[in-house]
């Protein structure tokens, strides 16, 4: 995100205003064929954590 900020395609809003921070956890039911959406969102939030911390 912050690559996208620098570069003008995102737009900070209120800016001044930030959320504190929170646990995320992902819960799903387990199976044995994963939709792709659900791994694309998995891999994608574990980017997003990883990015921040």
């Amino acid at each position: 995100m912050q690559k996208h900020l620098r570069s003008g395609e995102l737009v900070a809003v209120l800016a001044q205003l930030s959320a504190p921070s929170m646990e995320v956890s992902l819960l799903y039911a387990r199976q044995r064929h994963l939709p792709l959406r659900v791994r694309a969102f998995m891999d994608w939030l574990g980017q997003v954590i990883q990015s921040t911390t």
